[in-house]
């Protein structure tokens, strides 16, 4: 019997050699046993890391198990909220599976730990959640810095452009000058 390489799957990951990691349903099987049972927190990480809403319900439901853990790591809980939202199918709500990754970014949204608020209000504005502006709407004052040394509160200001106005809002410019549109004007900084 083959045995699957979990050895050299480790290592692409960690290389995050993204190309060479398999597209197969074993990998899937091991991604989501690793975040259900693996003891190392840096291990779960990095399968939350490789996994996405697009691979199937038992690697979502290991996602949203990890996601809604209390006792877990909150930078393995951001990163399973933020692949909860790359299921770029779901304007809502359609099985059972798919109201409790709602339910659980919606509480995470109340969480206590910043960086888990954070993820939870990205998550939120890419799963077309709009029954939640107003508790994005509570977190805008949230000057706490979670993630990237960005705060919660700027992360609930673009939560709530992007559930309001869809992503052509990012398309502004924050200055008169000009958006950047040709190679010509690419030097002008207007944060200078």
């Amino acid at each position: 019997m083959h045995r699957p390489p979990y050895k050299k799957w480790f290592a692409l990951m960690f290389d995050c050699a993204y190309s060479e990691i398999p597209d197969s349903p074993q990998f899937v099987r091991f991604l989501e046993h690793c975040l259900r049972k693996h003891p190392d927190k840096r291990i779960r990480y990095i399968c939350a890391h490789h996994s996405n809403a697009t691979m199937g319900s038992r690697l979502v439901s290991a996602l949203i198990a990890r996601a809604g853990d209390s006792r877990e790591h909150p930078v393995v809980r951001g990163e399973c909220l933020e692949n909860l939202s790359f299921n770029n199918g779901w304007p809502g709500p359609k099985n059972r599976i798919d109201r409790k990754a709602y339910r659980i970014v919606a509480q995470c949204l109340s969480d206590p730990d910043s960086y888990v608020r954070f993820h939870a209000c990205y998550a939120a504005a890419h799963l077309r959640m709009h029954w939640v502006i107003p508790q994005l709407q509570a977190l805008t004052g949230d000057e706490i810095p979670a993630a990237m040394g960005v705060t919660v509160g700027f992360e609930a200001t673009d939560a709530i452009k992007e559930l309001r106005y869809g992503e052509d809002w990012r398309d502004g410019f924050p200055t008169s000058l000009p958006p950047a549109s040709s190679y010509e004007n690419l030097h002008i900084n207007p944060y200078a």
